[in-house]
């Protein structure tokens, strides 16, 4: 598996430092961070002996092709992506579910869990790191 010149953990190291330097500082991308290394070392921390994937793939099963698997998440990881956008990722999904032969679609509200947290807090520390409107924008 090729090895960038930089490893993860120092990618990480540098992001918090420059947090730590700059609290005023916001981060626009962080994509570009976003390379086959780093899902690896993704993968390698995720926990293997929880239930299987959305799509019924076990970790064995997935690590048995680690690198190509990673390689397709990663080229079509939408939101992140130069050139991708969540709309390509929503005509992706509904082509997907139109031609599938069955399975399942689930929405999950997580309302609640937000319910609990103290949403002035929360918006003031988004404030400090976050310059996008849209997640910035208030909702009634």
């Amino acid at each position: 598996m090729p090895r960038n010149s930089t490893s993860v953990s120092t990618k990480q190291e540098r992001i918090a430092e420059l947090a730590k330097q700059s609290p005023q500082m916001a981060f626009t991308s962080l994509a570009y961070l976003m390379d086959i290394e780093w899902l690896t070392e993704a993968y390698q921390r995720t926990r293997k002996d929880g239930a299987v994937g959305v799509d019924g793939i076990t970790a064995e099963e997935y690590e048995q092709n680690l690198e190509g698997n990673l390689q397709r998440l990663l080229d079509r990881a939408y939101g992140f992506r130069s050139g991708r956008s969540a709309h390509q990722a929503l005509d992706t999904f509904r082509t997907h579910l139109m031609t599938s032969k069955g399975g399942w679609v689930l929405e999950v509200d997580i309302q609640k869990f937000f319910e609990n947290l103290d949403h002035g807090y929360l918006r003031k520390f988004l404030q400090l790191r976050v310059r996008d409107g849209v997640v910035l924008m208030v909702r009634n």
